[in-house]
């Protein structure tokens, strides 16, 4: 599950939903960038209710649910298949 923060969310919005899912048994992968955090949601979220969590102070959208068991598990940490490298421009 993916939790998306307000932009410019205020940091006691983030806290509170942080601390909501710890309580509920859930680990958190957090990725925070200039205006909007993301918050990766570690474990089994079927029990969750996103509508609860999207009525948080501070939540834009929650997307996805199911078990998610490491961080690697997250949609943006999954592999392509691509290296990065550029091929060769010498021929």
């Amino acid at each position: 599950m993916l939790i998306i923060t307000k932009r410019n969310a205020p940091e006691e919005a983030l806290d509170a939903v942080k601390e909501y899912l710890i309580r509920h048994g859930f680990d958190i992968h957090q990725s925070t960038g200039a205006n909007r955090t993301i918050l990766g949601v570690i474990g089994d979220t079927d029990a969750l209710d996103a509508r609860e969590i999207e009525a948080m102070p501070g939540v834009s959208q929650v997307s996805g649910s199911g078990r998610t068991t490491e961080p690697g598990d997250l949609p943006g940490n999954r592999s392509t298949g691509r290296t990065g490298i550029l091929p060769s421009s010498s021929a």
